[in-house]
């Protein structure tokens, strides 16, 4: 090493090479300073002669992905860059809850029955070309009870509960957990409460006497789903990235006011949810 030759290097021959994988840090030959870093594809390099640095096929990430990263908007397509520091990916989703049936009426009808959309998580390369997917079942929708008397009991008997969605791992994800939606009683036509996360509609109706099978079905919770992907077994690369869609709830059957069909007896499922968090092993 002189004060117009030499480097820390490996790998790389000389300060403009970019073509081996390596570092190099020092001068040139020519006395002039270089430092280069990565591979054919893939590389920094710094001319000291012009000053200018370079930077070509890199990877640029938001973050470092190893937060906690929650997803609850069924609207719209979201996007989890992967960092390159990452080894190993967790998921967890549920999907939206189902909506609940409708109560019974004098004019009876109904809009059909809504069950909940699926969260669906998709690994996706730098060309657009899915690597793998990964899908959270939504829940199914609460029965109907359509016209007086269904079920027996009295004429203003409450619906069936919507199913609660509770995570598997406990209190320690306390933010998956949903409350059953609430839905209209037997003969009438008031409006029941929504679910919250992953939770059935439906269910709680008006009190009053009778069986609980006068009212609307409540919906059922949506499905749950974890699944760990790994850099090392090839389930990601560092320029993937990851695409999820949040499960919408089901909507609350409706029933007729007339003619006119609008007016809500059964409960909105709730959205279903999803987590994602990196690890650095």
């Amino acid at each position: 090493m002189t004060s117009n030759s030499g480097a820390i290097r490996w790998g790389k021959t000389d300060g403009d090479d970019i073509t081996n994988s390596g570092l190099f840090i020092g001068r040139n030959s020519s006395g002039s300073p270089r430092f280069v870093i990565g591979s054919t594809n893939s590389f920094i390099y710094f001319n000291g002669t012009t000053g200018i640095v370079s930077a070509v096929g890199v990877a640029e990430s938001a973050t470092v992905g190893t937060e906690e990263n929650f997803y609850t908007d069924p609207t719209s397509t979201h996007i989890f860059s992967i960092s390159p520091l990452l080894d190993e990916i967790n998921i967890q989703m549920v999907g939206g809850g189902g909506g609940g049936g409708r109560n019974g009426t004098s004019e009876g009808g109904g809009s059909g029955n809504n069950s909940g959309t699926s969260s669906i998580v998709k690994v996706v390369t730098s060309g657009g070309t899915t690597r793998a997917t990964y899908t959270a079942a939504g829940g199914g929708y609460g029965n109907d009870c359509g016209g007086t008397g269904c079920g027996g009991g009295g004429s203003f008997a409450a619906g069936e509960a919507g199913d609660n969605f509770v995570h598997p791992g406990g209190s320690n994800h306390s933010s998956f957990a949903g409350t059953g939606g609430a839905g209209g009683a037997y003969n009438t036509n008031s409006a029941g409460g929504d679910g919250g996360t992953g939770a059935g509609g439906g269910g709680q109706g008006q009190a009053g006497g009778g069986s609980a099978a006068d009212g609307g079905g409540g919906g059922h919770e949506g499905t749950f789903y974890t699944t760990t992907l790994t850099k090392a077994s090839g389930h990601f690369v560092s320029t993937d990235y990851i695409e999820i869609t949040v499960g919408a709830g089901g909507a609350g059957d409706l029933v007729k006011s007339g003619n006119t069909m609008g007016v809500k007896g059964g409960g909105n499922g709730g959205n279903g949810r999803v987590r994602i968090k990196g690890e650095d092993t």
